[in-house]
């Protein structure tokens, strides 16, 4: 990983007891990965915990619209137990 990338992540985790540490790391992933958005949710059983931090609302309201339908990239990497890429999600199947 780039020295500098890998510099932020380590300030984000480095204030642990600061505020939104969990936010500000998903809003830092997002700007990292150069994509439009990201939530950090848990799943445990099959079923939806929670979104703990999210980069923007609007993430948090697809977030949770995937657990209503029953379906979508983090219901499938769950039961998969390995990662989803999907690189539109205006236009997944």
């Amino acid at each position: 990983m780039d020295p500098d990338r890998l510099a932020r992540v380590a300030d984000v985790l480095g204030d642990v007891g600061g505020a939104r540490v969990l936010e500000r790391l998903v809003i830092l992933c997002v700007d990292m990965l150069s994509v439009t958005g990201g939530v950090i949710a848990v799943i445990g059983d099959g079923q939806h915990r929670g979104a703990v931090a999210v980069s923007d609302q609007t993430y948090g309201a697809v977030d949770e619209l995937q657990f209503s339908l029953g379906e979508g990239p983090c219901i499938t990497a769950d039961r998969s137990a390995g990662p989803v890429l999907e690189p539109d999600l205006a236009s997944a199947v």
